[in-house]
């Protein structure tokens, strides 16, 4: 009897903090969306008609891209046994991966040309193109940042 009751507190504590860390890592997933949006609209220098109709086509640009990437990341796992690795795959495997792999890069591309023609509606060319600068920029300081801190 004490056993199972040291057994379930025991699961009840791994519960309790497990869950924080999740909460701690949406909320940093927030924090660092929100410093993406202040470093793009201050690299942009948007006006506030600008930021009106850009805003709305970028998040749902940045919601399709990321909904594909994710749908490309299950797409090349193997199926079935999650623990298999690559190593123990057949060659006709590896293949499927790879070509499954070209079509979401491909889809990926297709989302950022039609959204390259709607960003030039909403924005000056230049704009656009320091849209990108943006992007690669904010990515390379957030790996820095974090390079940092797990040093």
């Amino acid at each position: 009897m004490k056993t199972r009751i040291l057994t379930i507190a025991l699961l009840l504590s791994v519960v309790a903090w497990a869950q924080p860390d999740r909460e701690r890592m949406r909320m940093n997933m927030e924090k660092v969306e929100a410093k993406k949006i202040a470093y793009i609209t201050d690299r942009l220098d948007l006006s506030p008609k600008q930021a009106q109709t850009f805003w709305p086509v970028y998040n749902e640009y940045n919601d399709k891209v990321n909904a594909a990437r994710k749908e490309q990341l299950e797409s090349i796992r193997p199926k079935g046994d999650e623990k298999k690795r690559f190593e123990d795959l057949r060659d006709k495997e590896i293949d499927e991966m790879m070509q499954m792999r070209f079509k979401m890069e491909r889809k990926e591309l297709d989302l950022k040309m039609e959204y390259h023609e709607r960003f030039k509606d909403v924005l000056e060319i230049r704009q656009v193109a320091e849209l990108y600068r943006a992007e690669h920029e904010f990515k390379r300081v957030l790996f820095k940042t974090m390079r940092g801190e797990h040093r």
